[in-house]
């Protein structure tokens, strides 16, 4: 029995989390340049973001299924789900 094709959000999913793993690696080596992550696959590289998405488009890779960020230290995680509550002054 086969195994059902990832969704292309099961794809991003897994190419946030190689980021995640890869991104020490990549602030040492490309610190502010643009990486595009296809599942476990790092499909491109680039200075610009807009040549990062014409070497997708190249490659024939949907959008739909990659995660394009700019490689720098990632902040605190925000949840949006919620608005933040104020502090209301006295």
């Amino acid at each position: 029995m086969t195994q059902p094709e990832p969704t292309p959000t099961e794809i991003q999913r897994l190419g946030w989390e190689t980021f995640k793993q890869k991104l020490l690696q990549l602030l040492a080596t490309n610190p502010r340049e643009w990486v595009a992550f296809h599942g476990e696959t790092q499909a491109a590289l680039h200075e610009s973001k807009q040549e990062v998405y014409r070497l997708l488009q190249e490659q024939g890779i949907p959008l739909t299924e990659v995660v394009v960020t700019k490689i720098e230290p990632l902040g605190p995680p925000v949840d949006l789900r919620r608005p933040r509550r104020r502090a209301r002054r006295q």
